[in-house]
Formats: C-alpha cells, structure tokens, sequence
C-alpha cells in the first residue's frame, strides 16, 4: 500500500495518491533504470515529476522541482512540490521543498 512515509529504494508502487495508469508510466516504471544524476519530484495532487541524466545530481534535483512546481495544470494551486527521490533513494518523508544535495564548493 503507497503511503507518504515511505523512504527507502524507488519502489513505483510506494508512491502515495498516484493512479494506477500513472505507476505504468515510463518514466516511473523504468526509474530505477534511469540513467544518473536522477531525481524525482511529487506533488499531493498525485503527480509525479522526474529527470534523468542531469549535468549534476544538484541540477537534477533543482530542474525536477521546477518542472514540478511550474506544471500547468495545477497552475500553482494547493501549495509546492516536494523532493521524492535523491538517486534511487526515496526522500519524501524528509518533506524537501529545495534540492538535498549541496551545490559543489559548499
């Protein structure tokens, strides 16, 4: 059963409010497989964002937030996204509105 606690290895199934059409989607199917740096970003709306194959695991995170919080068919409403995976880990329960991996010098 998906619930919003859930932390741990990407696990398509886990992930909370999300259709079942969506789960098969494939992006998420094939997360685990994605090339890296990888992120990925959810919204309680059920929606789900990501992105593989960033430049920086710090530009994946900041772009899948991005496109996350400026997707058009929320329009901004009920509030931000929030940072789901780091990688292949699971990140949600840390409740991330900004990426977790620091930019490099800092």
């Amino acid at each position: 059963m998906p619930r919003a606690r859930y932390a741990g290895p990407f696990d398509p199934g886990q992930i909370p409010g999300l259709r079942p059409d969506l789960r098969e989607r494939a992006d998420i199917l094939h997360y685990h497989t994605a090339s890296t740096p990888k992120a990925a970003a959810y919204h309680p709306w059920g929606r789900v964002f990501t992105i593989s194959g960033a430049p920086t695991q710090r530009a994946a995170e900041e772009d899948v937030l991005a496109d996350c919080n400026n997707d058009p068919s929320r329009n901004g409403a009920d509030g931000s996204c929030f940072l789901y995976a780091v990688g292949d880990e699971v990140v949600l329960p840390r409740r991330l509105r900004e990426p977790l991996t620091r930019e490099p010098g800092r």
